[in-house]
C-alpha cells in the first residue's frame, strides 16, 4: 500500500488525511456522511478511493438522504467494487445519476462479499433496474442476500428483467419492491424456478410519482385488487418449497404455513380481501391442517366464501374461525351453501355462533341426532340464520326439529297455524320430497315466506304420491308462487292446490299460463284473495283454454275487470273440462257480461259460476240491463250450468224483466239474485214465472225491495213451485200482512227453509213462524 502523497493530502484536508490513515490502519468503523460532516463531496470521493479501497475493517456504510451526488456515489461504487470487507450498503433518499446506476451495476457484478443492499427512494427507473440485474445475474460468486428498491419509479417496464434475475439468482433470500407498481403477478410468476428466496414485499403502499400511465397501460396509482387473484394465486401456488413469506398488501403472509401447517393463525392480522382470496387459493395445498384462525380481519364476503369452498379439500382441518370479517348480509345463502357438500369440517365460527357443521348436515354416526331445537334468538344473526338453514337443508338423520315432524309413514301432514321458520321450511321440505308415503299436506297459517315457497316447489316438482296441498294464509308473495306455479308444469300426480291468501299478485300467477297447459292432472286450484289483476288473469286464462283436467278455478276476492273477465270467457269457450268458476268481487261490466253470455251459449262443461260483484268495492259498476239481456239469452239455451250466482251486479229494472223471460225455462237448481233491484210490478212477475220453473231448488233474493205485493205473488208460486226447497226475502220490506199470509199457506209450501230476516213483523207473529210444523223451518 503506497503512503499518501502531499497532494493527497492537500486535497483532503487535515480531517479526511485523518480518516484514510484511519481506515488504512485495519480499525473497526462503520462508515457513514452526513449532510453537516466538515468533509465535501470532493474530499470524500478522494476518501472513498483513497482510503476504502484499502481497508478490510469497515463493515457497514451508510450514506443516506441526499448525502451522494453523482461523483461521489460514482467514487463509492468503483471502491467498493474491490473492497472485500464491506456487508451492508445503504444509499437510500439519494439520487443517483446514470454514471453512479453503471457504476453500481459493474459493482453488483463484481463484488462478492456484499450481503445487503438498500437502495430505496433513490430514483431508479427501469434502465437503471436492467444495469443491476444485469450486474447480479453475471457475478456467480455473488454474496447478495437481501436487496431493498422499493418506492422507486420502476413500473411494469422493469419487471420482465426482475423476472429474468430472480429465475437464476442463487443468494437472494429477500427481496423488497414496496410501491414500485411493477407488475406482480408476472415477477411472481418467476418464483417457481427459484429455489432461494424466502421474502417478498411487493405491496404498492403509494405511488412513486404520478405518470399519465406505464408501457402496460397501467396507471401509477393502480393497486393489485381482487381481480388480479388468480394469476397471483397460480403463481404462488407453483413457488417452490423455500419460498416463505410474501407481502402483496402490507401484510406478510406465510406462504409456507399456508401450505404445510398443521396450525394456521392470523387473528387481527389486517387481512384485506385479496390476501383472503390468496388465502384460499393455497389452503387445498395443505393435506394436513388441523385449525384455521382468520378472525378479526377484513376479508370481506368474497373471501371467505373462496376459503369455505376452499377448505373442502382439507380433509383433516377440524376447527375454523372466521368471524369478524366485515361480512355482509347479502352473501349468507352462498356461505350456507359453501358448507352443504363439506363432509370433514368440525366446527365453524362465521358471527355469533359456533356451529358443529356435521351435526346439522346430519352426517356421520356420532354427529347424528334425532332431535335438534333453535330459538329465534339463537339466529338473529343473519349469517348464522342462513348457515342453519342450508345445512339443515341436507339433514338427513334429524327428525324432530323444533318439534315439528314429518312422520316417515305417514299419509297425511297438517301443521296449520303452527310458525314454520325458513330453516325448518328447508329441512321440512327436504323430507317431503322425499315421502314415499304423503298424501295429504295442509300448512295453512304457518307464517311460510318466499323462501319457504321456493323450497317447496323443489319438493312438489316431481312428487309422485302427493295429491292434495294447501298453504292457504301464508306469505309466500310473487317469488313463492311463481316457483310453485312453474312446479306444477311438470308435477303429474297433484290434484288439489290451494294457494289462497299469499299475496302472489300478478308475477306470481304468470307461470300458469304455461304450466296449466302442460299440466293434466290438477283438478283444484284456489287462487282467493291475492290481488291478481288483468295480466295475471290474462295469464291464467291462456293456460286454462290449453288444459285438460281442471275441475275448479276459484279466483275469488282478486281484480277482474272487463278485460280479465273477457279472457276468461275466450278461454271457456275453448276448454271442455272446468266445472267451476268463482270470480266474486268481478267488475266485469257490461263487455265481460256480454263474454261470459257468449260463453255460456257453447260451454257445455261449467256447472257451477260465481259472478257476484261488490257494491261496497265497486259502487259505480254494474252489468245493466246489455249485460243482463246477454246472459238471459244464453241461459235459456244452455242446459249444464246449475249455480249462478249474481248478486250485487245492479241488474236494473230491465235486467231483471230479461232474467224473468227465462226464468220458467232455467235449468239452474241455485240462483242468488240479491241487490239486483228486483222490486215492485217486476217482482210480481218473477215470481209468477217461478210457479212454472220445475229445476230451481234454492233461491236467493234478498236485499230487494220485493214489498208486501211481491211477497204476496210470492206465497201463490210457493204454492205452486213443487221443486224449490230453500228461498231467502230477507231485507224486502215485507210487512205484518204477509207475514200472517206465509203462516197462513205455509202448510202447502214443498220449501224445507225459508228466510224472511230483515222483515217487519210482531213478536206474535214471529213466534208462531218459529214454531210453525209441517216440513218448513222458517229463519226469522
Amino acid at each position: 500500500m503506497a503512503p499518501l502523497l502531499w497532494k493527497e493530502r492537500f486535497a483532503l484536508g487535515w480531517t479526511g488525511t485523518k480518516r484514510v490513515l484511519a481506515l488504512r490502519t485495519g480499525a473497526p468503523v462503520d462508515l457513514t456522511f452526513a449532510t453537516n460532516d466538515a468533509l465535501s463531496r470532493r474530499q470524500w470521493s478522494l476518501m472513498c478511493t483513497l482510503g476504502l479501497t484499502y481497508t478490510q475493517s469497515v463493515l457497514t456504510v451508510q450514506m443516506t438522504e441526499r448525502c451522494l451526488d453523482g461523483p461521489t456515489a460514482t467514487a463509492l461504487f468503483r471502491a467498493l467494487k474491490v473492497n472485500r470487507s464491506v456487508l451492508t450498503l445503504d444509499v437510500s433518499g439519494n439520487v443517483l445519476g446514470d454514471e453512479a446506476v453503471a457504476a453500481l451495476g459493474v459493482l453488483l457484478n463484481a463484488n462478492t462479499t456484499l450481503t445487503q443492499l438498500v437502495a430505496r427512494r433513490t430514483g431508479l427507473s427501469a434502465l437503471a433496474i436492467r444495469s443491476l440485474t444485469d450486474g447480479l445475474q453475471d457475478n456467480i460468486d455473488s454474496c447478495l442476500l437481501a436487496l431493498d428498491l422499493s418506492h422507486n419509479p420502476l413500473y411494469a417496464g422493469s419487471t420482465q428483467a426482475l423476472a429474468d434475475c430472480l429465475s437464476v439468482n442463487e443468494t437472494l433470500t429477500r427481496l423488497d419492491l414496496a410501491a414500485t407498481h411493477i407488475d406482480e403477478p408476472a415477477l411472481l410468476e418467476a418464483l417457481r424456478r427459484n429455489y432461494t428466496l424466502l421474502e417478498l414485499h411487493v405491496p404498492q403502499i403509494e405511488a412513486p410519482e404520478p405518470v399519465a400511465a406505464d408501457p402496460a397501460g397501467r396507471l401509477a396509482k393502480d393497486h393489485l385488487n381482487t381481480t388480479h387473484a388468480p394469476s397471483v394465486v397460480e403463481a404462488l401456488r407453483r413457488a417452490t418449497s423455500g419460498f416463505a413469506v410474501c407481502n402483496l398488501t402490507g401484510v406478510a403472509l406465510p406462504i409456507q404455513t399456508l401450505k404445510t401447517s398443521r396450525w394456521v393463525g392470523m387473528p387481527r392480522a389486517e387481512l384485506n380481501e385479496l390476501d383472503g382470496l390468496i388465502v384460499a387459493g393455497l389452503l387445498p395445498l395443505n393435506a394436513q391442517l388441523l385449525e384455521l384462525d382468520l378472525s378479526s380481519n377484513a376479508l370481506g364476503a368474497e373471501s371467505v366464501v373462496a376459503i369455505l369452498h376452499a377448505i373442502k379439500a382439507c380433509p383433516t382441518l377440524r376447527t375454523a374461525d372466521l368471524s369478524d370479517n366485515g361480512i355482509g348480509d347479502y352473501i349468507g345463502e352462498a356461505l350456507g351453501h359453501s358448507l352443504t357438500t363439506n363432509e370433514t369440517l368440525g366446527t365453524l365460527k362465521v358471527a355469533v355462533l359456533t356451529h358443529d357443521i356435521q351435526q346439522l348436515r346430519g352426517h356421520g354416526l356420532e354427529a347424528q341426532v334425532e332431535e335438534l331445537v333453535f330459538t329465534k334468538d339463537m339466529l338473529a344473526n343473519t349469517l348464522d340464520y342462513w348457515i342453519v338453514t342450508a345445512l339443515l337443508g341436507v339433514n338427513r338423520s334429524t327428525s324432530v326439529l323444533n318439534d315439528l315432524q314429518v312422520p316417515p309413514l305417514e299419509d297425511h301432514l297438517d301443521l296449520c297455524h303452527s310458525h314454520i321458520a325458513e330453516w325448518v321450511s328447508l329441512h321440512d321440505s327436504v323430507r317431503i320430497r322425499h315421502h314415499v308415503h304423503l298424501v295429504v299436506l295442509q300448512l295453512n297459517c304457518c307464517g311460510l315466506t318466499s323462501f319457504a315457497g321456493v323450497l317447496l316447489a323443489d319438493a312438489l316438482r316431481n312428487h309422485t304420491v302427493l295429491e292434495f296441498v294447501s298453504l292457504e294464509h301464508n306469505d309466500l308473495r310473487q317469488v313463492g308462487g311463481r316457483a310453485i306455479a312453474e312446479a306444477m308444469e311438470h308435477n303429474h300426480r297433484l290434484t288439489h292446490l290451494n294457494l289462497s291468501w299469499n299475496h302472489l299478485h300478478n308475477d306470481g300467477v304468470r307461470p300458469f299460463e304455461v304450466s296449466l297447459g302442460a299440466n293434466r292432472a290438477l283438478r283444484r286450484l284456489d287462487l282467493r284473495g291475492n290481488a291478481i289483476g288483468t295480466i295475471g288473469v290474462v295469464a291464467i286464462s291462456a293456460g286454462l283454454a290449453g288444459n285438460a283436467s281442471l275441475e275448479e278455478l276459484f279466483l275469488r276476492w282478486n281484480d277482474v275487470g272487463p278485460l280479465a273477465a273477457t279472457s276468461l270467457a275466450t278461454a271457456l269457450t275453448k276448454n271442455k273440462h272446468l266445472k267451476v268458476l268463482d270470480i266474486e268481487q268481478q267488475h266485469m261490466e257490461v263487455d265481460g257480461a256480454r263474454a261470459f253470455g257468449g260463453m255460456l251459449r257453447v260451454n257445455k262443461a261449467l256447472t257451477a259460476l260465481n259472478l257476484k260483484s261488490d257494491l261496497v268495492l265497486h259502487p259505480h259498476t254494474a252489468l245493466g240491463a246489455d249485460g243482463a239481456l246477454a246472459l238471459a239469452a244464453a241461459l235459456r239455451d244452455n242446459t249444464t250450468l246449475v249455480e249462478l250466482n249474481l248478486a250485487e251486479n245492479r241488474l236494473s229494472t230491465e235486467g231483471c224483466e230479461a232474467i224473468i223471460s227465462v226464468l220458467a225455462q232455467l235449468r239452474l237448481k241455485k240462483f242468488d239474485l240479491s241487490y239486483s233491484e228486483l222490486e215492485g210490478e217486476v217482482a210480481i212477475a218473477f215470481f209468477g214465472q217461478l210457479a212454472h220453473n220445475k229445476r230451481l231448488e234454492e233461491l236467493n233474493v234478498e236485499h230487494n225491495n220485493i214489498g208486501p205485493d211481491g211477497f204476496k205473488a210470492c206465497v201463490r208460486a210457493l204454492c205452486v213451485n213443487r221443486t224449490l226447497r230453500e228461498l231467502n226475502v230477507g231485507h224486502n220490506h215485507i210487512t205484518e200482512e204477509g207475514m200472517l199470509l206465509a203462516e197462513k199457506q205455509a202448510r202447502l209450501f214443498a220449501l224445507v227453509r225459508l228466510r224472511l230476516v230483515g222483515n217487519r213483523v210482531t213478536p206474535a207473529t214471529k213466534e208462531r213462524l218459529e214454531a210453525l210444523r209441517g216440513g218448513v223451518v222458517v229463519d226469522i
